[in-house]
């Protein structure tokens, strides 16, 4: 699989699973709960996050 730059249903499906897997309100969206959760679960780096700087 290639990146296409294009948040299709494959991203959407993943970004579910991923709420599901840490139990946060399942929208499919990336919004800033779900952003935490990468950020604290699954980000290696675990750098700042944008709107906390």
């Amino acid at each position: 699989m290639s990146v296409d730059g294009v948040f299709g249903s494959i991203t959407e499906s993943a970004i579910r699973d991923l709420q599901k897997r840490y139990k946060v309100p399942v929208t499919g969206e990336v919004n800033p709960r779900t952003w935490e959760v990468l950020d604290m679960h699954e980000n290696p780096y675990r750098s700042p996050l944008p709107w906390k700087l």
